[in-house]
């Protein structure tokens, strides 16, 4: 995807949707390659590697999910607030900030942001530790066990009815 992060994140009723595969498909057309110190993606949601001008890997994305699912969890940025350079020191330098982030969560996003992209598990295997720990063994159809899940456990926001005052 390589641009990974909460603006591209549709909350349906029926799940999550990641959508904007724009950078995604125009680096795909000059086979991945980009302007000299040019980094690809948002400030805040860029993997370590990608930081420091190294290309884009499957890597990068999981540590953009772990920064997206600890926000997700939490409300806050796994790496704090500020200005683009002083968080982008924090993902090179610092360890990130989870001591919120829900348990059960908590080992696969520690894991998917992990400094080294080789530490860091493959999206399979993050999908799978989360099927685990909610219960589900090991699925034939990964698809299909996504699906079941959120079937389940899936409560959409309710979209205001418009009587409610919206602050500004």
């Amino acid at each position: 995807h390589r641009d990974l992060k909460p603006g591209n994140v549709l909350l349906s009723d029926t799940g999550p949707y990641v959508i904007d595969f724009g950078i995604a498909r125009e680096l795909d057309a000059v086979a991945g390659h980009t302007q000299a110190g040019q980094v690809m993606g948002s400030p805040g949601w860029v993997a370590p590697e990608r930081l420091r001008g190294g290309p884009a890997l499957p890597a990068s994305d999981v540590f953009s999910w772990g920064c997206l699912v600890a926000f997700a969890a939490t409300g806050h940025h796994p790496y704090g607030a500020g200005e683009t350079d002083v968080i982008a020191r924090r993902i090179l330098v610092e360890e990130p900030r989870l001591a919120t982030v829900p348990k059960l969560l908590w080992d696969p996003v520690a894991a998917a942001l992990a400094k080294d992209p080789a530490d860091r598990p493959a999206a399979r295997e993050l999908l799978l530790a989360l099927l685990a720990a909610g219960g589900v063994g090991a699925p034939g159809d990964l698809r299909a066990a996504v699906r079941r899940v959120l079937e389940e456990i899936w409560r959409p926001v309710p979209y205001p009815d418009g009587t409610t005052a919206v602050p500004p």
